[in-house]
């Protein structure tokens, strides 16, 4: 793996399989490219803070999608939800990857469930919503505009970037779910 783009320590350090670090990552959220998950081999180490199933074993069986003796029920592979779910971690969002990068593919859908061969997973330490997004269109209820007024508004399953007349770049694609999952009670599924 390379070193961070910022040269400052991420979440992305403490994680394994993935060959290019996004902008964009701190040490609460980790943006990858996920390059096929060839990183998966006999001598990879299950990371640190993965799930119950310790052993190397059982996290391979997990990711290739074949019972381990924890869990009889398959896990569907390369998806950006096992990805960070089998380090750990959350699943914010996903994308296709364009030119073997960290360049992301505009896309229907950056749900974290969707099977890709070569991806962009956003990693999150925590199930917890965003903060409060700047708002500065014409009928905007205050300056900024948090979760717990989005999930008010019933919109969870609404694109963020339908909601706004021009979205800041990191609301492309997201649903309002995506980024409030606490709001959202997306929390206890997602993990």
């Amino acid at each position: 793996a390379e070193p961070s783009p910022t040269g400052r320590s991420t979440l992305c350090d403490e994680m394994s399989g993935w060959a290019t670090e996004c902008d964009g990552s701190n040490k609460d959220v980790c943006e990858v490219f996920v390059d096929d998950w060839k990183w998966m081999s006999d001598s990879a180490a299950a990371p640190i803070g993965a799930p119950p199933h310790s052993t190397l074993a059982d996290f391979n069986a997990l990711l290739l999608g074949r019972p381990t003796p924890t869990s009889q029920a398959p896990v569907r592979k390369k998806t950006c939800r096992n990805f960070c779910r089998l380090q750990g971690l959350w699943c914010e969002a996903a994308w296709d990857n364009r030119n073997n990068g960290c360049l992301r593919q505009v896309a229907q859908s950056t749900m974290c469930d969707v099977q890709r061969s070569n991806q962009i997973c956003r990693c999150r330490r925590k199930c917890v919503d965003r903060a409060p997004m700047l708002c500065r269109e014409e009928g905007c209820p205050n300056r900024t505009v948090g979760c717990d007024m989005l999930a008010a508004a019933d919109v969870c399953r609404v694109l963020l970037s339908d909601i706004w007349r021009k979205p800041e770049a990191n609301m492309m694609g997201l649903l309002v779910e995506q980024a409030c999952p606490l709001s959202c009670a997306q929390c206890s599924t997602t993990a």
